[in-house]
């Protein structure tokens, strides 16, 4: 833990990547570059990242990363980036961090001085609020913001 709480030392970067909503060649070239490139993937979902993947002939290390991971994980996960490896965050489809678990993570990175950068689909205003660290989701955060939260799923609590 204690190589963790240096933050003079070079680290990675992990790119927060906007994944099609449903067409798979809605992808950015930008997000295929970079997932060609960095050396783990860390996925919501495995299944449908493995599949964008091979789509696109991108083979890389790939690591499950979701809201039931173990706190062991997530540190493996955060240790790759302290050394200076770099990590991509992908959600099963949208932008990570903005409806599912991924602002947690990336509020723990920059907390520590790695660089989060997003890789943006078509909405540059989710692009910049996933690499913010704050999560959308109520059961997710402490205090999330009123205008970010889903609408209650019965009509009467509307």
């Amino acid at each position: 833990m204690n190589s963790l709480s240096s933050k003079s030392a070079p680290t990675g970067i992990l790119y927060v990547v906007a994944t099609p909503l449903g067409n798979l060649q809605d992808i950015s070239q930008r997000a295929i570059e970079v997932l060609k490139q960095v050396d783990l993937v860390a996925a919501e979902d495995t299944r449908r990242t493995r599949q964008l993947l091979s789509h696109f002939g991108i083979s890389a290390q790939m690591e499950s990363y979701h809201g039931d991971s173990s706190q062991a994980k997530v540190q493996r996960i955060v240790e790759q980036l302290v050394a200076g490896k770099c990590v991509a965050l992908l959600s099963d489809s949208g932008t990570p961090a903005v409806s599912d678990p991924g602002a947690e993570l990336v509020r723990q990175v920059l907390d520590l001085g790695v660089k989060v950068v997003p890789i943006p689909g078509p909405s540059a205003v989710t692009a910049a609020f996933s690499t913010a660290g704050i999560a959308a989701s109520p059961a997710r955060s402490r205090h999330p913001p009123a205008a970010c939260r889903y609408l209650p799923a019965a009509a009467d609590s509307r």
